[in-house]
């Protein structure tokens, strides 16, 4: 029971990495999916505080993570961003 646990833990830890981009709309929806999904297994109060105790640890570790990886996609849309610019202007550099 222990290593299911920890395996729906882990699984629903990792949530917030796949809409770390913004897309807040299908997280919010994939949440209520995961809701639904954990009343329907039963647990018990230890065990769902169990559960709660392991995602806010996870969500602690990873808090660096998270920010670190959401600058990297900002600079990496502006870095596109100002590639698309040089492109439609004629300015690309090739010589």
């Amino acid at each position: 029971m222990k290593k299911f646990l920890t395996a729906v833990a882990l699984t629903v830890s990792f949530v917030p990495v796949a809409f770390a981009q913004g897309a807040a709309a299908p997280a919010r929806l994939h949440a209520r999916g995961a809701r639904a999904a954990f009343a329907r297994l039963n647990l018990s109060a230890d065990q769902k505080q169990q559960i709660r105790a392991i995602r806010q640890a996870d969500r602690q570790q990873n808090q660096a993570l998270y920010s670190s990886f959401r600058a990297e996609v900002a600079e990496y849309r502006q870095l596109r961003q100002g590639a698309g610019r040089g492109v439609r202007n004629g300015s690309r550099g090739h010589g």
